[in-house]
């Protein structure tokens, strides 16, 4: 569904849990959760990448009577950056430890362009696990963007388990990284 398949050359091990929620007013969005191990030669932690696209066209026929999918606006998504704790915050909601994170402050991201709130909590009705994104510019007169994506249990249970699993994977990781990431002898 519209998803890049650029994906850079130099990382071996790149995994993402990707989820499409069109509706036929056009107003959807699609999520996606990408864990990037550390490589051996950097100096960085290992991380999560939370990507939030809305839907760009709804679902049509075309003249041969073919469906044509919905498209998502994956070019102006916004992308936020989840630290090990953090995505651990999201669990601790995933797995009904609480209803929201941090309270309901959310977690909040400051770049030198624009401050970033992630809201995830539980909620009843329409039952599910909602995700809201916002994001405000710095500068003056900057539009805020926001994005929403509601999670159904069976998604929360592999959002549930991806975070788990890359996150029991670290205690491996500088084995892990040395396997995929080291060139061969020649």
């Amino acid at each position: 569904m519209n998803e890049p398949n650029a994906t850079p050359e130099s990382r071996k091990f790149f995994d993402r849990l990707t989820f499409y929620h069109p509706t036929a007013s056009g107003n959807g969005s699609a999520f996606r959760l990408s864990f990037h191990l550390r490589r051996p030669d950097e100096d960085r932690d290992s991380c999560f990448f939370v990507e939030l696209a809305s839907q760009k066209t709804v679902s049509s026929r075309s003249a041969d009577g073919d469906r044509i999918r919905p498209t998502f606006d994956w070019a102006k998504k916004m992308t936020v950056k989840l630290g090990i704790l953090e995505a651990c915050e999201w669990l601790t909601v995933l797995e009904g430890r609480c209803d929201q994170v941090r309270g309901g402050k959310g977690l909040y991201h400051e770049s030198s362009e624009s401050t970033t709130i992630l809201h995830f909590r539980r909620q009843a009705d329409p039952s599910g696990f909602a995700l809201d994104i916002v994001r405000k510019p710095k500068a003056e007169g900057g539009e805020v963007v926001k994005g929403h994506i509601l999670f159904s249990e069976a998604e929360a249970i592999a959002l549930r388990l991806t975070l788990q699993q890359a996150i029991g994977l670290l205690g491996l990781s500088d084995l892990l990284s040395r396997l995929l990431y080291s060139q061969p002898e020649k």
